[in-house]
């Protein structure tokens, strides 16, 4: 899934996306992106990749945290995400966060509780 996402959207070296860290379950893929744009600037942002296998065939839908994923984030990977991009996207990305933190036990968030720190590189 990696080598897909980075060789299709690439179109040439002043833009592009790299995965800077990435988790695969059996349902999903979930990565967290930066995209730079031809000016040089960065953005991170969250992916999530809804996995299907049928046979001989697989299929998948791709989506950013703001469009609040019906599926939730393995736990070593929302960590990591809650440190590199510590504000979610939108408020369905808050809500998918919140529902992420409730099930996995982790305290709500609160105004303020973000890391300190979340250089990018």
């Amino acid at each position: 899934m990696r080598r897909e996402l980075t060789q299709i959207h690439v179109p040439n070296e002043k833009t592009g996306f790299e995965i800077l860290h990435d988790q695969t379950t059996r349902e999903a893929y979930f990565a967290i992106v930066k995209r730079t744009d031809p000016a040089g600037d960065t953005r991170l942002f969250c992916l999530v990749c809804l996995i299907e296998a049928s046979g001989s065939e697989n299929g998948y839908k791709d989506m950013t945290e703001s469009m609040g994923p019906n599926i939730l984030a393995p736990l070593p990977f929302f960590q990591k995400l809650e440190k590199m991009i510590p504000e979610p996207d939108g408020k369905y990305a808050a809500e998918w966060r919140a529902r992420c933190r409730a099930h996995h036990g982790l305290p709500e968030k609160t105004e303020g509780s973000h890391a300190a720190d979340h250089t990018l590189l």
